[in-house]
Order: structure tokens, then C-alpha cells, then sequence
């Protein structure tokens, strides 16, 4: 039996030192088949969000927001804007608001012209105990005729479960933008359904009217992998000039990683409390804006104007208790509405050429992983023949890093494709390697003790 396995070992080992390329090559493209088709555990779709994030915190403070900021203006209510606006303005002290409160807000913000205003609440259906729905349904309509200001009120999912007559009612001033959808993930799609534009599809039109650019009209179009800038937007007014801080410069960056990574080892050391990163949009708290408006104040008032003229208005609440925010891989939480605005800031930066998730991405990976494996084997295979490929074997972690910026450039910055496959290249040829170098040893050397 021993002479039998012995000499399988043998026969193994002269077939391996034979097709050594072939096999290696075989057994390397076959695991990473597995890895990104099968995504075992979630460990592929895990590791290319972790790519994406790292690499676009990495290119944040880059983000050239030169045309979008000036054009997006993020008007949020929260519970301190509210607590500030009763009694003397606003007849709730609490969420939810009531119609007519919600239309003075979108009122005040239309008679000063922006380019259009997307309002990311849902009237889903006609609340009992609130009386002043008839009332602020004639007001808007009215504001809406008068100023002929473009007005998107969001409706959730493309087949959201609206009332039939809110339906009726909304659509007699404003036009319903789909605001949530299902099976995307963290991507942020252009169209839904049967072809229905998403918010910032419908925003960007609207942009495009005024700006003369060319819309996306393809309905089929990918997925948006949204990039997020680090760069803080212009702080409207001076006592928030506290509340936030800016990126700052690289060494800022590195001391707040360090400082973080040490505090996750040694937690009881008394860990620095930073303050958010000021947000990537312009941003006007609603109290703020009402107390501009209504000012004594000539100057105030023409603030206001300025602020809000020709700007494209995104509206939303920041409360307390209703979960409704997005992660920023650089700035934590935000209120959700911010991933509208961040969507629309990337369509007017980038146009068409924005970051797309490929449906074919699973296959776009493959190809990398074959081209890179493909090197991996030759320079492990053929490195005694040539003294390039010797130094090369001795340092093929920066064989890795070459072709991953390569990748990057070629499938980030020249297709557009999200960056998402650089992070499982690094780690399967690590242990791709590891796995061969093993192979080797096992089998690459039992033919001449078995001589």
C-alpha cells in the first residue's frame, strides 16, 4: 500500500513539475471563480464595498464641487427648528408637522425662485386629527401657479401604497419622485421599475433644463455607486461656523486615524471627541430660513433670496426616533435626504461619466483576477530563466500594488466602474500564493527524492 501511494506521490509530482503553469493557473482561476461568482458567506460582496469605501475616502478631499455646490441646497427640519418655530409661526411643537406648517416651509422657499424643490416626506395618507389639509392644499396650489417653481414630493417605492386621492391632490401642484427602492444595496439606481426616474434623476433633468447639458434619458442606465466629498460646502451662516469641522489637511487625517486605532486597543485611554465632518451641501435649518425671511432686516431678507434663487432645494427632517439617514463612508450619519443631494451633486460633476455599479461587474472582476493570476504564475513558473522576473519573485507584493493602480486607473478613472475589486485581487493573490508556494513544496520537490 505504502509502495502504491508512494509512487501515486511520485507520478503526481512529475505531472505537477510538467504542467506546473497550466495547473497552478487552473487551481487559481478556479478559486477565484468560486470566491466572486459563489461569494461564499458574503465574503466577495463584503469585500468590494470595503474597496469602494476605502477608496473613496481616499479621493474625497479631490471631489471638485466647483459647479454642483453653488446649485444644491439642503433645507432641514429638526427638533430644535421646530421647538423655535411654535408657537409664534408654526402651529406643531412636535413630528409630524401639520399640512399647513409643511406648506409654509415649501411656500417660503418657492416664492424666493429656486430651480426646483424635492420634498422627502410622504403624505401617504390623509391624517384624521389634522384639520388644515383642505386648507393647505388651496395655499400650495396657489403658491405653485403664481411661481411656476418645478415641485417634487416624494411617493417611496415605485409601487408605494399612496392613497389614491393624496395621489389626485399632490398631482394638481407637484410631481411624485420615487425616493425609496428595493435590492440595490447602497447603490443608488437612475430608474426603477418600468422606467420611472429616481429623485435625482428628475432634479438633474430639471438641471439640465436650465444649464442645457444632456439628461440621462436611458432608462436602462447603471446603477450610480455614489461618491461622497469630504470637502465642506459653504457655511451659510456664522454661529455654525463651530458646530462642524472641515477635513483638514493630510497629517489632521492621519493623526485622527492613529488616534482611533489606538483607542480600539487600549479603549480605557481617554479618546479625543471630534465633530462631524461639515456636510458636503449647502445646508439651511428651517427656523433659520423662516427667521431670515420674516427680518426686519432688508439685508437678512435679500440673504435669504440669494440663498435659495436658482438653487435646486432638497427638503427633509433630521428627528429624533425616525431612522431616516444614510452612512457616508467620510462623514458617518447623515439625514437621509443627503443621499439625494449627494446623488444629484454626482450627476452634475460628473454628467454621464458618473460611477456606475456594472451589472456585468461579477464578470468584469473575473477578467481582472485571470489577467492578474496570469502573472502571478509566470513570474513564479519562469523566474530561473530571467533575471527580471527573479526580482520580481522576491517582490511580488509590488508586482500587486502596480496592477492594482493600474486597475484603478484603467476601470475607476477611465470606465467609470466603481472600485471595487482592488481589495479581493490583493487578498486572494496573497493567499493564492500562499497556496502555491505550498503546491510547490508538496509536490515540486518529490521527484527527486522519489529518484
Amino acid at each position: 500500500m505504502n509502495k502504491w501511494r508512494h509512487q501515486l506521490k511520485i507520478l503526481i509530482s512529475k505531472l505537477y513539475s510538467r504542467f506546473a503553469f497550466s495547473m497552478q493557473w487552473l487551481f487559481l482561476a478556479l478559486m477565484g471563480a468560486w470566491l466572486i461568482y459563489g461569494d461564499p458567506y458574503g465574503l466577495g460582496s463584503a469585500s468590494e464595498r470595503a474597496a469602494e469605501k476605502a477608496i473613496y475616502r481616499v479621493v474625497s478631499g479631490h471631489y471638485d464641487a466647483s459647479e454642483s455646490e453653488p446649485r444644491i441646497l439642503v433645507v432641514l427640519f429638526n427638533d430644535r427648528a421646530i421647538n423655535n418655530l411654535y408657537p409664534y409661526l408654526w402651529e406643531s411643537n412636535d413630528w409630524p408637522l401639520s399640512y399647513s406648517d409643511q406648506v409654509n416651509l415649501l411656500s417660503t422657499i418657492m416664492v424666493n425662485q429656486p430651480l426646483a424643490v424635492f420634498y422627502d416626506v410622504m403624505w401617504m395618507k390623509k391624517r384624521s386629527l389634522d384639520t388644515s389639509y383642505d386648507r393647505a392644499l388651496k395655499k400650495i396650489q396657489a403658491i405653485q401657479t403664481e411661481t411656476s417653481v418645478p415641485l417634487y414630493f416624494a411617493k417611496g417605492t415605485a409601487n408605494s401604497n399612496m392613497d389614491d386621492n393624496i395621489k389626485t391632490d399632490i398631482s394638481s401642484f407637484a410631481q411624485l419622485a420615487v425616493n425609496g427602492w428595493e435590492g440595490e444595496g447602497e447603490l443608488y439606481p437612475l430608474y426603477v421599475g418600468d422606467g420611472t426616474p429616481t429623485t435625482a434623476t428628475a432634479l438633474y433633468d430639471e438641471y439640465c433644463r436650465d444649464k442645457k447639458c444632456l439628461p440621462i434619458s436611458d432608462k436602462e442606465a447603471s446603477a450610480m455607486s455614489v461618491r461622497w466629498n469630504s470637502n465642506a460646502a459653504q457655511v451659510l451662516l456664522p454661529h455654525r461656523n463651530t458646530q462642524c469641522r472641515e477635513r483638514g489637511t493630510l497629517m489632521d487625517v492621519s493623526t485622527r486615524v492613529v488616534s482611533s486605532v489606538v483607542h480600539n486597543i487600549v479603549p480605557w485611554l481617554t479618546k479625543e471627541v471630534y465633530l462631524q465632518l461639515c456636510p458636503p451641501q449647502r445646508v439651511l435649518y428651517a427656523d433659520e430660513l423662516m427667521a431670515m425671511v420674516r427680518s426686519s432686516n432688508s439685508q437678512e431678507r435679500e440673504q435669504a433670496r440669494r440663498i435659495v434663487q436658482d438653487s435646486i432645494v432638497l427638503v427633509g427632517g433630521q428627528i429624533e426616533g425616525i431612522h431616516d439617514y444614510v452612512v457616508s463612508p467620510v462623514h458617518g450619519a447623515l439625514p437621509g435626504v443627503f443621499f439625494h443631494a449627494m446623488a444629484l451633486d454626482n450627476l452634475i460633476t460628473f454628467g454621464h461619466s458618473y460611477t456606475k455599479e456594472d451589472d456585468n461587474v461579477d464578470h468584469v472582476n473575473f477578467m481582472i483576477w485571470l489577467v492578474y493570476i496570469t502573472l502571478l504564475v509566470a513570474i513564479k513558473t519562469f523566474a530561473e530563466t530571467s533575471t527580471v522576473l527573479q526580482w520580481l519573485h522576491t517582490r511580488l507584493w509590488l508586482m500587486s500594488s502596480v496592477f492594482v493602480i493600474l486597475v484603478l486607473t484603467v476601470v475607476f478613472g477611465w470606465f467609470n466602474y466603481a472600485p471595487s475589486s482592488w481589495l479581493a485581487i490583493l487578498a486572494l493573490g496573497w493567499v493564492g500564493n500562499e497556496l502555491l508556494d505550498r503546491l510547490d513544496s508538496r509536490y515540486g520537490e518529490n521527484i527527486e527524492g522519489g529518484n
